[in-house]
């Protein structure tokens, strides 16, 4: 559970970082001006994301306490590039001293063990020290770029980062790698906290500062995980686990070299923009992307333990496929046809329901108004399990831990009296998640897990009614959403711990119920409020006991 505990302790503080750092972004000269043609957004908006995923990931780092000093410098890299690129997106640096934080940051994290000793297709014993440095600082430098380089529509480099970070979670805890598992599964956090105000139409964009130390950690992090003499892992395995990225890099080089232009001369010849260029939505384009980096980690994961050539072959094959598809969709003159977001809008009263539906949603008021209900009431049942099973269930760390943080919770909450839009999610977002995972805890296998779970059953029924009665369009599915759909269809598949799959699916199942109760309408936005800081007190009352 600590790397649950170290997920969600960077997710909520991010999130509750965004509103401000959005807020004070022109004070500090942090936004992005549409100045050219290659801007996908009309007006000026905050760039200060990666300030908030950089602060929320070191905060669970620190927290969590892992083996600091044998980190120590590749935290202090990833500090370096932090600080080049918050001046960058501040006062615009040029490439070469963008160039020269990233060395030296290169440099920093080699010198702290982060070294390719097994250079891919190359014999360890015959390999020239010379190759393997220069190998990995090639390597460094090239993925920190390419994430960089991808960031060019909503929640693209930050959701296909995210499942990169994940399945060198997966690797590091499988290779009982735990340090390298939780700085992952940290910055994970920090940047679904991101991701929650970065999804088309962004409200943030996270900037060189967050682009450049994802991509760095990320690469860092997957030479740690297939580095490591302890594992069978093949040293080509980065190749995957990073490929879009360094897919998109390799083209858009190999574009510009053709088209005799200099390789950082900025244009549209991304990747994402040749799917916007066959007519997809930004959001559209983005799920795509998601999925090609699905099946790559797919491919990844079943190909960790094969030799370099199979893992190359199978990087190769799927780059021609998709290289392939795009060129002959350009060649053919093809266009998506499927109707945008922006054409929907022009039939707001299309009625989507059956007849069943349509009469139960006569009594649409009464159904949100019981949902609302139900769901404030999962709040209750996780204090009531809670109590009756956290006799020595609950560690005492974890207890004393969760009792602090539901303190300043409610403290907090008294503090600020008017809950506003993004704090009541905060808040209830966090008395969900440490309720559940105490009650997670304290139920174990017996009546208590029949009856926490049979409760939250009832929520999902409720949520379908009111979902699904309602007339209109209301939203179409984001790809923060695909994205989560992506994960949690993979996470079943994957060895780790059930009780940890089961908590994410409880968890994501309750906060989307929220999110739906907390866009009807401010009655129940109150309802919701006093729950949660209530359902804190009483559940940090248990704990403290």
């Amino acid at each position: 559970m600590t790397f649950a505990i170290s997920f969600f302790i960077s997710l909520f503080s991010s999130w509750l970082l965004m509103p401000s750092l959005i807020r004070n972004s022109a004070k500090w000269k942090l936004m992005d001006n549409p100045t050219d043609g290659r801007k996908q957004h009309s007006r000026a908006i905050s760039r200060a994301g990666g300030i908030g995923i950089v602060l929320g990931s070191f905060l669970a780092i620190l927290i969590i306490a892992i083996d600091l000093a044998t980190h120590a410098r590749l935290l202090a890299a990833g500090l370096i590039i932090v600080v080049f690129g918050l001046i960058d997106d501040v006062r615009n640096l040029g490439h070469r001293w963008k160039l020269v934080g990233q060395v030296a940051a290169v440099v920093l994290a080699m010198s702290g063990g982060v070294m390719v000793d097994n250079v891919p297709l190359i014999s360890s014993d015959s390999c020239p020290t010379w190759v393997a440095y220069g190998f990995t600082f090639l390597m460094l430098l090239g993925i920190t770029n390419a994430v960089n380089l991808t960031d060019g529509m909503d929640g693209l480099a930050g959701g296909s980062t995210l499942m990169s970070l994940g399945l060198i979670a997966v690797l590091s805890y499988l290779a009982q790698n735990y340090g390298v598992a939780l700085i992952a599964i940290a910055i994970m956090g920090g940047i679904s906290g991101f991701l929650r105000y970065n999804t088309h139409p962004a409200e943030v964009f996270m900037g060189d500062t967050g682009s450049q130390f994802i991509g760095f950690m990320a690469a860092c992090l997957a030479i740690l995980c297939t580095q490591d003499p302890a594992t069978s892992y093949s040293p080509a395995l980065p190749l995957l686990i990073m490929g879009l990225p360094i897919l998109d890099t390799l083209y858009v080089i190999l574009i510009r070299f053709l088209n005799g232009k200099s390789i950082f001369t900025a244009d549209r010849s991304h990747l994402h923009h040749r799917l916007a260029r066959l007519n997809f939505a930004d959001r559209e384009a983005v799920a795509l992307v998601y999925l090609a980096q699905t099946i790559l980690m797919a491919l990844a994961y079943t190909l960790r333990h094969h030799n370099d050539l199979v893992i190359i072959g199978s990087y190769t094959v799927f780059c021609s496929i998709i290289l392939m598809l795009l060129i002959a969709a350009k060649r053919m003159g093809w266009n998506h046809q499927c109707p945008h977001e922006k054409h929907l809008s022009n039939y707001p009263d299309i009625d989507k329901r059956n007849p069943l539906f349509r009469g139960v949603g006569q009594h649409y008021t009464l159904l949100r108004t019981l949902l609302a209900l139900i769901v404030t009431g999962t709040l209750a049942i996780s204090v009531a399990v809670l109590w009756l099973g956290s006799q020595g269930s609950v560690s005492g760390p974890t207890s004393v831990g969760l009792s602090i943080i539901l303190a300043l919770v409610l403290a907090v909450a008294i503090v600020r009296g008017n809950l506003s839009v993004n704090f009541l999610r905060f808040i209830t977002g966090i008395a969900i998640a440490v309720l559940l995972y105490a009650a997670s805890q304290a139920a174990g296998g017996g009546y208590l897990r029949y009856l926490l779970d049979g409760y939250l059953l009832l929520v999902v029924i409720a949520l379908f009614i009111c979902v699904r009665v309602t007339r209109y369009y209301r939203e179409l599915l984001n790809t923060q959403d695909f994205l989560i759909l992506c994960v949690l269809v993979i996470l079943p598949v994957l060895p780790i711990e059930r009780t940890e799959v089961y908590l994410l699916f409880r968890i994501t199942l309750m906060l989307y119920a929220i999110e739906f109760l907390i866009s009807i309408g401010s009655t129940n936005r109150r309802l919701l409020a006093g729950s949660s800081v209530a359902s804190l007190f009483f559940g940090g009352l248990v704990l403290l006991v």
